[in-house]
């Protein structure tokens, strides 16, 4: 961590982690999206990551920013066998998943007042893998679920005990598909996950100083959409009213 200015930090760090492999992936016969074959002799998952970031704080601006790069050693891949039962394809996991993911993240918040303050945050990520076509042969191709570029702008008004707040969600088409996505149409539409826009209305009541009721009015353009290998289409127009109390 480097401290560049009062108002700036720069910093960076390098990581390792790993991911043992649960009893669902040594044992699993699921038949959800796929139907998945048992594989008891899966080791676990490496990964190394390295992280450059700046972070900015005045009486203003709030802003954040970071690149980051992961190094993916032995995970475990669900493969398409080219078999299919009842529809419904077969994969195999193995340990042959070396490849990398990069991506940017970026936030800012800029108060112009005591009671005004816009907001926003966009993130990015893309990477690849090795994994076996239906030919059995290993091939580099994009890591399951790419995350798509997604982005978030809002603007809040809060006064004493009230707030309330206007918010955009964006996300960008995703046609980076791995070899288990193109065969998981259950979850990813062919040829991939549209892009979509979500615009919610939200406002609350701070009743104490551990209690809050909030109303949430979201997708107020009743639009179809899922977020990209979520399986499920999200709500349309609906209102959320909530009482959250903290202790």
């Amino acid at each position: 961590l480097y401290e560049a200015h009062p108002w700036w930090n720069l910093y960076g760090s390098v990581s390792q982690a790993f991911r043992a492999p649960t009893l669902y992936d040594l044992t699993s016969l699921d038949s959800t999206s796929v139907i998945e074959t048992p594989a008891p002799d899966l080791d676990a998952e490496n990964f190394v990551s390295f992280e450059i970031g700046a972070k900015h704080e005045s009486k203003c601006w709030r802003m954040n920013s970071a690149v980051w790069y992961t190094l993916l050693d032995d995970t475990i891949v669900r493969s398409p066998t080219g078999e299919v039962i009842d529809d419904t394809p077969v994969v195999r996991k193995d340990n042959i998943g070396d490849g990398w993911i990069w991506g940017i993240e970026l936030e800012a918040a800029y108060s112009w007042n005591t009671c005004w303050t816009a907001f926003g945050n966009l993130s990015w990520s893309e990477g690849k893998v090795d994994q076996l076509d239906p030919d059995d042969n290993l091939v580099s191709r994009w890591v399951s679920r790419n995350k798509p570029f997604t982005s978030l702008l809002g603007i809040r008004y809060e006064r004493g005990r009230f707030w309330s707040q206007l918010d955009w969600h964006h996300s960008e088409a995703e046609g980076r598909l791995s070899f288990r996505d193109m065969g998981d149409a259950r979850r990813i539409p062919p040829g991939g996950t549209p892009g979509w826009d979500d615009f919610a209305i939200r406002a609350g009541y701070r009743v104490g100083r551990d209690s809050n009721i909030s109303l949430s009015i979201e997708n107020l353009l009743n639009q179809n959409y899922r977020v990209h290998g979520s399986g499920q289409q999200e709500p349309g127009l609906n209102a959320i009213l909530a009482i959250e109390a903290r202790f």
